[in-house]
């Protein structure tokens, strides 16, 4: 896959997760959210992009708790 096809759907995913954002933030009250406990501190948020073809949510994160931990 070349850096524009990479690029291009990189771009289409966060233009989508914002408009769901908006759209679920348009619909929901404060009580309707739920609440949790944080563990630890964020510093960001990472969009992950595979850019293979077999590449799924759960690899990612299986990859991510096998290297990094929970």
């Amino acid at each position: 896959m070349n850096k524009d096809a990479v690029l291009s759907c990189l771009v289409f995913t966060m233009v989508f997760i914002f408009l769901m954002l908006c759209a679920f933030a348009s619909q929901a009250h404060a009580s309707d959210i739920p609440r949790y406990e944080i563990t630890r501190s964020w510093r960001g948020i990472v969009v992950h992009h595979s850019a293979t073809e077999t590449g799924t949510v759960a690899s990612i994160r299986n990859y991510h708790v096998n290297h990094n931990g929970p």
